[in-house]
């Protein structure tokens, strides 16, 4: 694919269900973007509240943004919808609360031809209930070794080339299929992943986010991600290997068996030339030992 220049047509997948609060300000941030060759595809999952009458009128008075409507499904198939509908180069995401940075489209193409990366993300500002920088890692194999203990590829950032979003469908059985996305496209196919390590989206966080609501199946489907991340990276470890790295995740009581098992698999992940990632790795191998509380 050539250098992607202001000619290049990015599609925005915005898969929406009860979004309306937040919907106006997530799509006034799309369309006041510094590349404006966009089209912005609005998915209602068949909401309750006036999610799709609010998008409806957005696409009345930009011709950027078109509304499709499905049955209730959930998020991955809605973003499903909204990639085989899109007709860009480029398909990102945003989530229907988000709020992306008027320069989030140009950074990240930039970048991503600059890095030879295939799916590019981005930090993020955290805001609403909480307000911090979302700090994930720059290149591809920090973004894995952190992708077992947490989410080090935050779905609402991702950009990636039309042709691979619609070779490989969301898993709409997966409660982080957003994010289950790009470690499969590493993992399976040999994709390379990397960060913008600026914050490009402002990301909320409030009571009534998925993420919360449905806090215990996305835990484990979290956990689903990080023990095939570590059998990823880790070949050789064994099963106790592998379970004591999972309490250690989960941050449960550790015997002084696997804390030794624990601490060598974090200690052999610590091997990055990224100094936050390596400090992340000793906070880590300081709880598994015992020298910190949890």
């Amino acid at each position: 694919m050539p250098a992607p220049d202001a000619s290049t047509l990015v599609s925005f997948v915005i898969a929406v269900y009860n979004g309306a609060a937040f919907l106006d300000t997530t799509l006034e941030s799309l369309t006041g973007q510094s590349h404006d060759n966009l089209e912005i595809i609005v998915v209602d999952d068949e909401s309750t509240d006036p999610s799709a009458a609010m998008a409806d009128a957005w696409s009345m008075r930009d011709a950027r943004i078109r509304v499709i409507r499905v049955p209730h499904g959930g998020p991955q198939r809605a973003r499903n919808a909204g990639v085989a509908a899109a007709r860009g180069d480029f398909v990102a995401h945003l989530d229907h609360d988000d709020v992306a940075s008027p320069t989030r489209v140009t950074t990240q193409l930039a970048w991503m031809h600059a890095n030879g990366v295939d799916v590019c993300g981005s930090c993020t500002r955290v805001f609403g209930d909480d307000n911090y920088v979302g700090w994930v890692p720059e290149r591809h194999d920090d973004i894995l070794r952190e992708s077992v203990f947490r989410c080090a590829f935050v779905h609402p950032t991702t950009l990636m080339p039309a042709a691979l979003a619609k070779a490989h469908p969301f898993n709409q059985r997966h409660h982080c299929g957003g994010d289950e996305l790009p470690i499969r496209l590493a993992l399976e196919h040999g994709c390379r992943l990397g960060n913008v390590p600026q914050a490009l989206i402002k990301y909320r966080h409030s009571a009534g986010q998925r993420t919360r609501v449905e806090a215990r199946p996305i835990a484990s489907h979290r956990r689903q991600i990080q023990r095939r991340v570590f059998r990823h990276l880790c070949p050789d470890a064994t099963l106790a290997d592998e379970a004591a790295v999972v309490r250690l995740v989960a941050r449960l009581p550790l015997t002084p068996s696997e804390r030794e098992r624990a601490s060598t698999w974090v200690d052999r992940l610590s091997a990055s030339d990224d100094p936050m990632v390596r400090r992340l790795m000793a906070e880590r191998r300081r709880v598994a030992t015992g020298a910190a509380t949890t």
